[in-house]
Formats: structure tokens, sequence, C-alpha cells
């Protein structure tokens, strides 16, 4: 320990006489360090800390899935007989949310309600905060209407007051009776404000139990102990073919799927965040490197030391654990500063984050952060002062101690080489990553989305049980479309059940073509939009073939439907899709004429093809809520408080939500990739001034220990421009090397990095010629520095080493 202490001390002492040195190997540390601990933060948030309840790994999601569609939830018949007939659950839950209108002594507010059978706490392992939770009772239909409240609901809206148990909210028109409230950070399913019992929602169970067709219970099951994920999912999918042959109309080619709910939760999300993790680990890698190119550089001025004391009796293990404790030191100090950087730049990294990332909520530097912060700066300390260590303790004494003798070489010089090449190598591939986002950025945002989101404002609102269908909801739209009109400035009104691009679960309904209710195969699967007739028109989505709604189809109560143009290709190739006939429930009682075709719109995402669309008219089905959208003659954002405002005085009960551009809906939509941009873009930046550093603090050496031989030469009569042409060959030679492993690493690595792309191939030439010439550039530069000093050099001064 007192030999330790004494190394600590000395290495302390010599990091204190090079202040230069210290600094620029702390802040390369902290720099690979702290991008590595804020990327490290959001992994373990996200994909490695199991979900807050007890025994998370034992519950999973179930779903249900046919040749045509894939992750759907499960029918409420299912979920009877699932919960009679299964043998491996401790128990199944189900619940499904909605938007609902909130109203008590603070007034209207749309909030995010959710029905749940009593059993989900328990299965979940939740307990209330205050007051209780659902009991068995509940879920009967008639029974006292009660509510939970989430901890954050109950802190915005009431400010914590426990007096709220006992009070009464309405929800929808009903009255409900708080009971409870649930703990912090509980979000399951998503972000849900009140909670309320399976038995509250009456005219839904009724729907779902009188047809096997809704898929609408999302299900949560807690397996037994020793039941694994292989035999649960066997259990299931035998009772799944047994419900297949007792009810063949409904059932039949129907399958279920078992996903553990940590791997729910994180989605799409872990592959991304994979990445990017792993462009941290090599913006670590290129700081590394650096520091041991900038240790080996200093050994080379501490040659004659390490040779006295060699000399004296020092054994060459005991200099090497000096320079070791030099490097833990600088290590701990890159550490302490890395987490200090990620500390400070977590609240930037979370702004730009995506709204949609999982767990978004729950990312926090904690100890575990701090641990491989720690981890981190101990390995890189170790593993990258090791080799100068050994390096600069491999001393010729005689040679070293001639007096006059000229400096040492600093260790093996192909070391230093290897190490700059290597930082070369990742840059580019960095650098790659980063233009080729670049590219499908761009590339996404010139995608037309299908209708012109241009001076376009929207707000959405939600139907009370006051405004049960139809009959209710029509007048109450026409009053607030014919007051916007009215408003100077404001060009076309219109409703819709969803607008593109949002990031909500869209309505998809199988169908049968014309003719073909026999015939199983012939069914097809097509998003539905529920519209005003003058959505199209204030979208500005073109109409192709035929016409739109117009009042006179609601008023009529003729069935007619818009359809897009995929699904007019899809369902009839060649053809002419007009007065064509589509069949919901495979009923030939509810069916649909095709009275137009419009453009398509890109509904899910603007990378996605665009799928089947249907369009069914506003006036004549109602829908639970409806979103206005508004095209002004100006700035839309100046419409927002009037777009409000106008809703409110049709009913002043029903809460207004979600008021944005359809600009700012484009741009939320683009969110994740703007996120993966930034974050790569940064880390291939500070990879190319790193690798340019050490390409600089190579030549830049290689000059110093060179200055003899560079004297000769002038003395000799060579021109200053041969010397330059020397010093930078040698450096451009590394850094053809250096591209050329990193063009190889970037080939390979396209297929990985090919998901997070659009429109552009990870193996774009263009991509790869353009990074590689920028590269070479910032090479040539950062040895052009040297190579101008080596020009300017003094013969007679540089034969004074000799």
């Amino acid at each position: 320990m007192e030999t330790l202490l004494q190394d600590l001390r000395y290495a302390v002492r010599m990091l204190a006489k090079s202040p230069a040195f210290t600094i620029v190997a702390i802040l390369t540390l902290a720099l690979g360090i702290g991008a590595n601990t804020s990327m490290f933060s959001i992994v373990n948030s996200v994909l490695l800390r199991p979900l807050a309840y007890p025994g998370s790994d034992r519950l999973v999601r179930l779903y249900s899935y046919d040749a045509h569609r894939d992750a759907e939830d499960i029918t409420f018949g299912e979920l009877l007989d699932l919960q009679a007939r299964s043998r491996s659950f401790d128990g199944l839950a189900s619940t499904w949310q909605n938007d609902a209108n909130l109203l008590d002594r603070n007034g209207p507010e749309k909030i995010r309600s959710a029905f749940a059978t009593s059993n989900l706490f328990p299965i979940l392992g939740i307990r209330a905060t205050l007051g209780r939770l659902f009991r068995s009772a509940d879920d009967r239909i008639g029974f006292e209407p009660v509510a939970l409240l989430s901890y954050g609901f109950w802190q915005r809206r009431y400010g914590g007051d426990p007096s709220i148990i006992g009070t009464s909210i309405a929800v929808d028109d009903a009255a409900y009776t708080v009971i409870g409230v649930l703990p912090r950070g509980f979000h399951y399913p998503g972000a849900t404000d009140v909670w309320l019992p399976m038995g509250a929602g009456e005219k839904y169970l009724i729907a779902f139990h009188d047809n096997r067709r809704i898929r609408a219970m999302e299900t949560l099951a807690r397996l037994q102990p020793g039941i694994s994920l292989q035999k649960a999912s066997a259990d299931v999918a035998g009772v799944m073919d047994q419900l297949a042959r007792e009810y063949p109309d409904t059932d039949q080619g129907w399958h279920a799927r078992l996903r553990l709910l940590q791997d729910d939760t994180v989605g799409n999300s872990r592959r991304g965040l994979l990445i990017l993790m792993g462009a941290a680990g090599l913006v670590l890698l290129v700081a590394c490197a650096n520091l041991a190119g900038l240790l080996l550089a200093r050994s080379s001025g501490r040659a004659k030391e390490f040779a006295i004391r060699g000399a004296l009796g020092g054994s060459r293990w005991r200099l090497v654990r000096q320079m070791l404790s030099e490097s833990l030191l600088l290590g701990t100090m890159g550490g302490v500063a890395g987490a200090l950087l990620a500390s400070a730049s977590e609240s930037a990294i979370l702004a730009i984050a995506p709204r949609d990332l999982p767990r978004l909520d729950e990312i926090r530097l904690d100890w575990r952060v701090f641990a491989f912060a720690f981890a981190v700066s101990l390995i890189t300390s170790i593993a990258f002062g090791l080799a100068p260590a050994i390096s600069a303790t491999k001393v010729n004494l005689q040679q070293t101690l001639k007096s006059g003798g000229r400096r040492s070489d600093g260790g093996n010089p192909r070391l230093r080489q290897l190490l700059t090449v290597g930082e070369i190598s990742i840059a580019l591939i960095l650098l790659v990553g980063s233009a080729l986002l670049a590219q499908s950025f761009l590339r996404l945002l010139q995608v037309r989305p299908g209708y012109n989101p241009q001076n376009v404002i929207s707000a959405t609102v939600g139907f009370p049980d006051s405004y049960p269908g139809a009959k209710e909801q029509v007048p109450f739209a026409k009053r607030v479309i014919a007051n916007l009109k009215s408003v100077p400035g404001v060009t076309d009104v219109a409703g819709t059940s969803l607008l593109p691009l949002v990031n909500f679960k869209r309505q998809n309904e199988a169908v049968v073509l014309e003719g073909a209710l026999a015939d199983r195969t012939r069914e097809r699967n097509m998003n539905i939009t529920v519209a005003t007739p003058d959505f199209f028109s204030a979208m500005q989505i073109p109409l192709v073939a035929g016409r739109t709604f117009t009042e006179a189809d609601a008023s009529s109560h003729s069935s007619v439907a818009v359809i897009s143009e995929t699904a007019a290709r899809s369902f009839w190739p060649g053809q002419n899709p007009l007065g064509k006939h589509l069949h919901f429930n495979w009923s030939a009682k509810q069916d649909r004429e095709v009275i137009g075709v419009v453009g398509d719109v890109k509904q899910n995402s603007l990378a996605a093809a665009s799928q089947p669309e249907m369009y069914l008219p506003f006036y004549d089905l109602g829908y639970s809520y409806l979103t206005f959208v508004a095209r002004t003659q100006q700035n839309p954002a100046a419409f927002a408080k009037i777009l409000a405002d106008e809703i409110h005085k049709a009913d002043s009960t029903i809460a207004v939500y979600d008021v944005q551009t359809l600009d700012q809906l484009i741009s939320s939509s683009i969110d994740p990739n703007r996120f993966y941009l930034q974050l790569i873009g940064g880390f291939g930046l500070a990879a190319l001034a790193l690798a340019a550093i050490g390409i600089y603090g190579l030549i830049s050496f290689s000059v110093a220990q060179r200055t003899h031989e560079m004297g000769i030469r002038l003395a000799l009569g060579a021109l200053p421009r041969q010397l330059a042409r020397i010093i930078v060959g040698q450096g451009l030679w590394l850094a053809i090397i250096g591209l050329t492993l990193g063009l190889l690493a970037s080939l390979i690595l396209g297929r990985v990095f090919s998901t997070l792309l659009f429109g552009v191939r990870a193996t774009d030439p263009l991509t790869l010629v353009v990074v590689s010439l920028v590269l070479t550039g910032v090479a040539l530069l950062a040895c052009y520095v040297p190579a101008r000093r080596a020009m300017r050099g003094d013969p007679i001064f540089a034969l004074r080493h000799e």
C-alpha cells in the first residue's frame, strides 16, 4: 500500500509538471467516457433495467395474428376462454384505452382513460399509494362506478390533495367515485390518467361479448413459477386451436403469440439504441487511441529518467507500475470529467429524444451509470496505458545515458502509427454513418405526404356519452365548421377521425370484394378514416376519379366510400373501381359502394409504403372523436386560440386537445430520424476532431524526432518543399491505410445500419467517396502544420542536436 501511495504521489507531481498534456488527456477521455456514459444511461433505463414490477421477468403480453395481420389484440370471448382453459398463468388481465372528457370542479379536460379488469394490478404487483384498488365486484356491469387516478394526474390536477378520495368526477358524462391513487411511475399501458373498472364499460362489454371479431382486449398475463415462455406459448396455441374448431366463422385462422412485457415495452427501439451505443463506443476507442499516442509521445522525453532509475536498480516492472499509476490517475480524472459531461448533457439529449421513446421518463443517471463510467475509466486506463508503459520502459541504458545522446524514439513507432490508422478507420465509419443518416433525413423531408400541410392547424375533441352517435355529433360538428368558416383568414374547414402521421393505432377492418363472400382467401385489410365532405379539399388531397362525399349522402343514407389509389390498384388491378362494392364483417348487408378514388396519403410514417385506405362519411356514421382542420391564409399558429374558442362556443363542456399545425405534426413524426442523426452526427464530428488531433500529434512528434535528419537534409541542399512532401506523404500513407480499413468495415456494418436509413443504401458509393475525400483533406491539413514548421527550420539549430 505504501508503494502504491508513493507511485500515486509521484504521478500527481509528474502530471502537474505537464499541465497542457494533462488537460488534453483528461478532455480527450472525458469526451469518450462522457458519450458512452450518456448513451449507457439511456440503454440501461430502456433496455437493461427490469420493469418496475415484482417478478417482471414473468410478465407477458398476449397478441393474436392471422395470415394478413400481426400483433392484434384478442377478443373478449378469447379472453374468457383463455382464462378458463389455459394452465400456464397465474392470471390474465385485460385493458383497453380511450380518450375521454373529464368534468369536475376545475372544468373540462381531455384525459387518457383505461378500462381494466380488477386483477390487473395484483398481476403487476401494484399497490395503491392512497385508498384502495379495484375489487372483483367492480368487474360486474351495474356495480357502483369507481375510478383510480394515476399519481401524476393526481398531482397535476388536484395538487396531491388526499381528500380527493371519496369525491366524484365525471368521465364522459358518467359519475365515478375516486377510490384510490396509483403509485408514482406506474404507466401501464402507456400514459393513463384515470382508470375505470371493466364493469363501468357496459356499452363496450356488451358489444365485445356479442361480437368475437372485435379485437380490442390488450391482455397481460403472469407466468406460473417454473413455466417457460415456450411452454406457455404451446399451451395458448392449443386453446386457440380448440376455439378455431368451435367458432370457425370468427376464430379460424387466428393464432396467439406471447412476448415478454419488457421486450414488448421496448419494441423497435432496441436496434437503434444499440447502434447508438456502438457509435459511442467507437468514439471512446478513438479517444483511448489518442491517449495512448499522447502517453507514447510523452514517454520520449522521459527516456533518460527511466534509464537513470533503471541504472539505480529500479526493475522494469516498477517502472511499468509507475506509468500505469499515471494512466490510472488520468483515467480517473477523465472518468469524473466524463460523468460530469454526461450529467450536463442529459437534459439536452432528453430534449431531442423522440416523445415515443419507451420509458423516456425513467432515463436518469443512477449508481449503475456511474459504476459503468468508473469501470470504463478503469478498463481504458489499463488497456491503453499498458502498451505505452511497456514500450516506454524498454530502453537501452548505455545509449540513452551517453552524454549528448539524441532523444529516444519514445518507443515503437509502429505502435503509434497503428493507433493513428485505427483512429482514421473509426472516424470514417462514424462519418459514413452520419452522412448516410443526413441523406436519409433530407430525403425523408422531400417525401410528399399526399396532402398540403402548409397553413393548416388542427384541434381534436372526444365526444362524451351525451354525444352517443351521428345524430348528436353531426350538428355539433356542423356548428363548429360553420363558425370557423366565418373567421377572417380561414379558407377551408373540415373534420376527420384521425389525421395522417398521428402516432395512434388506426382503425383497421377486414373487408371482402364484391362477389367473394364465400371465399375467405379474398379477404383484404384496409385502414378506415371517417371524414366530413370538405376534408379532401381542406387537406388538398387530389381526387383521381369519381367524386367525394356530399351532405346528400348522409341524408339519403346511401352506403358510400372513397378509397385510395393503392386500394384501387390492389383490389381491382386494371379495372374501374367506381361502382364496385366492399363488404364488412362478411355480411352482404354491410357493404359500401366506391364512389371515388383519391391520392395516397402517408398515414403511418413518411418512410412507410402507402396502405389501402378507405374514407367513410362522418355525417352518416359519426365517430367517438373528431379532429378539426382549418386552412388559413397566414401563420396557422396564430389561429390556435380561435380554433379552441370556436369549439367551446359550440359546447363549453367538451375538452379540446392536441392543438397543433400539420407542419408540427410532420416534424414530430420524423423525431426518431432526427434523434439518430444528431447523436451519430455528433459522435462522427467528435471522432473526426480526435482523429485530426491524433494525426497532427503523430506527425508533430515524428518531425521533432527527426530534427537532426531534417537539419542534415537542409544542409546538403534539400529544398523545404521536399521536406514538406516527405512529412505530408508519411501522414497521407497512414490516412490511406486507415481509409481502406474503414471502408471495408463500413461495408461489413452496412447491413446493421441499414434499418435506420430511408431512400439511401448503406453502401452508397458516392457517400463513401465523399466522406473519404473529406477525411483525407482533414488528414492533409493536420499534416500541413508540422510540415510548414519543418520547412522553416534552421539547419544550424537542427544540427546542434548531434
